[in-house]
């Protein structure tokens, strides 16, 4: 999967493509950071991890998203959502996510 075109995501509340990249690595994915976006390869099995969100509502949201597929993550910085999307948690819990 290639993401491009989203080199403005560098310069919001974190550098959110190098933290994701970063991220993305400790579940077990390749990940290759571009200028503008991030290439990303599968390894044949992704594992848990702590997943830091550096206090970024996006990337707590996303990285929430990540932990429901792989299982068993943590994500940093719960308190970030209340930024944008205060009922993030209740909502995905409405939708089975195992928030602690």
């Amino acid at each position: 999967i290639e993401l491009f075109n989203v080199k403005h995501a560098r310069y919001k509340e974190t550098d959110r493509i190098s933290v994701m990249s970063r991220e993305l690595k400790k579940i077990g994915l390749v990940v290759e950071e571009k200028e503008d976006g991030m290439v990303l390869k599968k390894l044949e099995e992704v594992h848990s991890a702590e997943l830091n969100s550096e206090n970024d509502h996006r990337l707590f949201m996303a990285f929430s998203i990540v932990g429901m597929f792989v299982g068993e993550c943590t994500v940093s910085d719960p308190d970030a959502v209340k930024v944008s999307y205060p009922e993030f948690i209740s909502d995905m819990k409405n939708v089975g996510a195992d928030f602690k």
